[in-house]
């Protein structure tokens, strides 16, 4: 599941005891396990083999460059759903082909990068990136759409720049896939995707569009996912919809079923990837059988197991009959409890012999209800409530697991809160991916004020 465990009281990543990292790294910091994200791409990579599937990484799961740039060295595709994350799949060595651009509400802008590297946003910062000239670069693989107007917005970039989009047309399936409200995707009153009429009616009205390939459809249900079902309602609703528009003379030739699969929060929560593996292959063999490419987003599966968060203990208080661990993070760097109700484990990274957790439901004697809570000025502000701790003191430092995910991209300047510092841990090697952020950026761009000019027609 992970390579985080304790050698006499010790947490160590890999080779390396955390203790260590946070003496030389300082808290709040995220550390984050290659062996474990090389671990979870190759057996994710290995459930799916027989259908040879295009697998994108979801960015927004975790988007540091350095992680970035192992996964494509892992040898995968990018999933993004934005300018930025376009530019930073690019940054990380990412092939165009092998990326899909989703998202519900694209820019022109990011339209034409997507399309066209000469419009990224950075073509003038290449000096600063040590990067090549984005222009070269093409357009991506797919570009999603999920909407009558998006799609006539891209259909009109690609005529301004006289080349051919591929998309793939968002379908909304109607299905709850039993995530939190706020992950939930794909029910007929979420924001995302269009009911399979719509989609059947862009598909004719587009298909001899001269800037505009209709490639094939994608769908995304939610995360996170505990069971194939979901995925096996949409898979046939998918089948019904491509059969009726290839019948109609739109040839399909991509299916994009999204992400979501779990990560395993809690232990044996989350089957294997087998599990979903061997529900879903036989529902998608008849159409790889056809030629039409099988694309998957795995992101929280991949990373959130990949990394822990760790705070260090500031003050410890008793009041209203509650315990309170006040550490130096909380929601702006980890942001999962407040805005979902998510359950993290939570643990010291130094223990006395014989409290050494063995799962992730760890009970024994002297450990007790506890809060965990931030420095922030919020009542939401906590990483846990009512989880069960031993004593622990100002300085101390605890863990918490299964943050890789949804962790750091999340994270917040919330009260002028400097962004976490995050680390890699290689076998028995450390890399820092990013330092922490230094207090004067978060002042700066304040410090100095510039007059805007406003046409004398259009002041108040």
């Amino acid at each position: 599941m992970d390579h985080f465990h304790y050698i006499s009281g010790r947490l160590h990543a890999e080779g390396i005891a955390a203790d260590t990292l946070a003496d030389a790294l300082g808290t709040p910091l995220y550390v984050y396990s290659q062996r474990t994200m090389h671990d979870h791409v190759t057996r994710f990579r290995a459930a799916f083999a027989e259908i040879d599937p295009l697998l994108c990484y979801a960015v927004k799961a975790c988007s540091n460059l350095g992680i970035l740039r192992r996964l494509v060295e892992a040898g995968m595709g990018m999933d993004v759903v934005s300018g930025i994350e376009l530019e930073r799949a690019w940054l990380a060595g990412c092939p165009m082909d092998k990326v899909v651009f989703a998202g519900v509400g694209k820019s022109d802008d990011e339209i034409r990068a997507a399309l066209d590297g000469r419009h990224s946003p950075l073509r003038d910062r290449t000096g600063d990136l040590n990067a090549g000239d984005p222009a070269a670069r093409g357009p991506v693989g797919v570009l999603n759409t999920e909407s009558r107007s998006e799609l006539e917005r891209i259909a009109a970039v690609a005529a301004e720049l006289g080349i051919r989009a591929r998309v793939a047309i968002r379908l909304n399936p109607d299905i709850d896939a039993g995530a939190h409200d706020h992950t939930t995707t794909g029910r007929a009153g979420d924001k995302f995707g269009v009911p399979a009429d719509l989609a059947a009616a862009l598909c004719a009205d587009f298909r001899a569009h001269p800037h505009v390939e209709i490639a094939g459809f994608h769908v995304h249900l939610g995360s996170p996912i505990y069971k194939p079902d979901p995925y096996l309602q949409a898979i046939d609703r998918l089948t019904t919809l491509i059969d009726r528009v290839e019948s109609e003379g739109t040839t399909i030739t991509h299916l994009d079923l999204g992400g979501g699969i779990g990560a395993d929060y809690e232990t044996g929560q989350t089957p294997p990837f087998s599990t979903f593996a061997e529900a879903m292959i036989p529902r998608l063999r008849p159409l790889v059988a056809r030629g039409v490419r099988i694309a998957l987003e795995p992101g929280r599966t991949i990373m959130a197991n990949a990394g822990v968060l760790i705070v260090t203990v500031r003050h410890v208080k008793r009041q209203g009959g509650r315990r309170f661990v006040i550490c130096d993070a909380g929601m702006n760097a980890l942001i999962r409890p407040s805005l979902y109700g998510a359950k993290h484990f939570i643990w010291p990274i130094q223990v006395e012999p014989g409290l050494e957790p063995a799962d992730r439901r760890f009970e024994a004697p002297g450990v007790e209800p506890c809060d965990v809570v931030g420095p922030v000025c919020e009542s939401g502000d906590f990483l846990a409530r009512g989880i069960h701790l031993p004593e622990v003191q100002r300085g101390d430092r605890l863990a918490v697991f299964t943050a890789g995910a949804y962790g750091m991209t999340m994270a917040s300047t919330y009260n002028d809160q400097p962004l976490p510092a995050e680390a890699l841990a290689d076998a028995d090697r450390a890399v820092l991916l990013r330092p922490r952020q230094p207090a004067f950026d978060l002042i700066a761009p304040g410090l100095a004020e510039s007059a805007v000019s406003i046409p004398a027609e259009i002041r108040a």
